[in-house]
């Protein structure tokens, strides 16, 4: 398919992986990838199991260079990714999600637009982090999260942009099933081989009449974010311009302006989260001394 995107099929299964050798961020060579992986399996009649390389990240999310590129090209990238979520949540074969590593922001959505979702039960982070870093959640993503996410934990997924660990992830939606990390892709094709045995036009048919009010919500909301301003859910201007004036002149004096006092700073990379604006600018200047 691409560098980025691998597709294999064997016995009526397609394997497509994401690898682009780092967190799987989605690019539009990412989803061009995946949209062609996807238009084989279609013709291949397959059911789908999609994942990322082997112990790793599912996705990371969006791009976030290509995001911070320009108003018209976050827009873009974002309702690109809008487009792939509805085309799986309307795919007329079982798509199976199988994932031993991180799943954030758009790659969470992709989870969540995908038939059965399998994690690994230790290690992982799931879920929405949009509102942690200056995003306002577009009209596609709320009406995703609303379709599937429990309501007893929307606020801490939508809202407090809560990042959860596997069990947590799998009671707010995320996980359909947990199992060894190291079983993950065995239990992916495991559910594979039981879903081939549907019929398929029966699937379609109910996929299709039960979501139909979904797709038709989901339309709505792509339409409205496709004319939004990029100013609606990006950092301002003015904070961008402070961001890049940090990273070249190293002043976290620079970074009191931008960061919310009761800011929280999560990483996989340890174990409990730094509270508060003063931890997470120590944080940003220890690791800005790097690049």
């Amino acid at each position: 398919m691409s560098d980025l995107v691998t597709y294999t099929l064997a016995d009526g299964i397609a394997t497509i992986r994401m690898d682009d050798g780092k967190a799987n961020v989605l690019s539009p060579e990412m989803f061009n990838g995946l949209n062609a992986a996807f238009d084989k399996a279609e013709t291949d009649k397959a059911v789908v199991v999609l994942t990322g390389r082997d112990g790793g990240v599912f996705s990371g999310g969006f791009d976030l260079k290509i995001m911070m590129s320009g108003p018209e090209q976050a827009v873009a990238l974002t309702c690109e990714g809008s487009r792939f979520a509805l085309r799986l949540l309307q795919f007329p074969f079982p798509v199976i999600a199988a994932t031993g590593g991180h799943a954030i922001a758009m790659g969470a959505f992709i989870l969540l637009a995908c038939d059965y979702r399998i994690s690994s039960n230790a290690g992982t982070k799931t879920g929405l982090n949009e509102t942690q870093i200056g995003m306002t959640m577009h009209h596609f993503g709320i009406e995703m999260a609303r379709e599937f996410i429990p309501k007893h934990y929307l606020n801490r997924s939508l809202i407090n942009g809560e990042i959860f660990g596997p069990k947590d992830a799998k009671l707010a939606g995320y996980y359909d099933a947990l199992v060894d990390k190291d079983t993950v892709m065995e239990t992916a094709m495991m559910s594979a081989k039981m879903m081939s045995m549907l019929n398929m036009r029966a699937f379609k048919g109910t996929k299709q009449k039960s979501r139909q009010t979904l797709f038709e919500k989901l339309e709505w909301a792509l339409g409205e974010d496709e004319k939004m301003s990029v100013v609606q859910y990006m950092p301002s201007t003015q904070s961008l311009k402070t961001w890049h004036k940090f990273v070249a002149d190293k002043d976290p004096a620079l970074l009191r302006d931008i960061i919310h006092p009761d800011a929280v700073f999560r990483s996989p990379m340890v174990y409990k989260p730094y509270h508060g604006r003063d931890a997470l600018i120590f944080v940003l200047t220890q690791v800005v001394e790097i690049f």
